[in-house]
């Protein structure tokens, strides 16, 4: 995959967002058989469909704890909370309107009495002392020399030298429980795998595929498991 390739690959992404962003707000969405409210300025699982390959394949277990970092709409925590019978789901996104957004979904589904929500730009605002047995980010995995990460936007898409990858798993690595999983997702469809483990190893980190499989629009999505070198 050479640079256009992956400049295209951003465009049609970008292109996607704001023609999902055409219409009424908020509206209804389907997530893997349970209805969710979508605002305007957030991504939409109907439109970005890896999040349906990721959830299924998640390694946990009854009473474990979640982080999901930049959780959009909140339908990966909610949607594992309910299925795994987790014990406990924290929320994180940079973003204001996902944040206020998943609050919406917390409240609709009932689950406020496990899942809670910050705004945080990666661990910034998540208190040191946590501990979580899976930490999942669907993280803004393109990095194109031409962004240059400025606006809220090109932070919820872009990671310019992967530095937001690289301080999440630096921070998320002391969070981990024993036993605990740092797990991406990712698309090599979009995105050359093979760049994210160069960019992952300058720190003394790697990632293996945990899970690879075909969302239903057939692009390939992957879970990574990241791994200390």
């Amino acid at each position: 995959m050479n640079t256009k390739e992956i400049i295209d690959n951003c465009t049609f992404a970008e292109q996607q967002f704001y023609t999902s962003q055409q219409g009424d707000f908020p509206r209804n969405v389907q997530f893997m058989g349970r209805k969710f409210v979508l605002d305007k300025n957030v991504f939409s699982p109907e439109v970005f469909c890896g999040s349906s390959v990721y959830v299924p394949h998640l390694p946990l277990k009854p009473w474990n704890v979640l982080l999901d970092m930049g959780c959009g709409s909140g339908v990966i925590g909610i949607t594992a909370c309910i299925t795994y019978d987790l014990s406990r789901v924290l929320y994180a996104d940079i973003s204001e309107p996902a944040v206020n957004n998943t609050l919406k979904n917390i409240i609709l589904h009932n689950v406020s009495d496990k899942v809670s929500v910050v705004q945080s730009d990666v661990f910034s605002n998540i208190p040191e002392d946590e501990k979580f047995d899976i930490i999942f980010w669907n993280s803004p995995y393109f990095d194109v020399p031409t962004k240059e990460n400025t606006t809220l936007w090109d932070k919820m898409m872009y990671d310019p030298g992967y530095l937001s990858h690289k301080k999440f798993i630096l921070d998320g690595y002391k969070r981990l429980k024993a036993d605990g999983k740092i797990l991406l997702g990712f698309s090599s469809t979009r995105f050359p795998l093979k760049y994210a483990r160069q960019r992952f190893q300058e720190i003394g980190f790697d990632a293996n595929v945990f899970y690879g499989g075909t969302d239903k629009k057939e692009i390939q999505q992957e879970l990574l498991e990241i791994i200390k070198l």
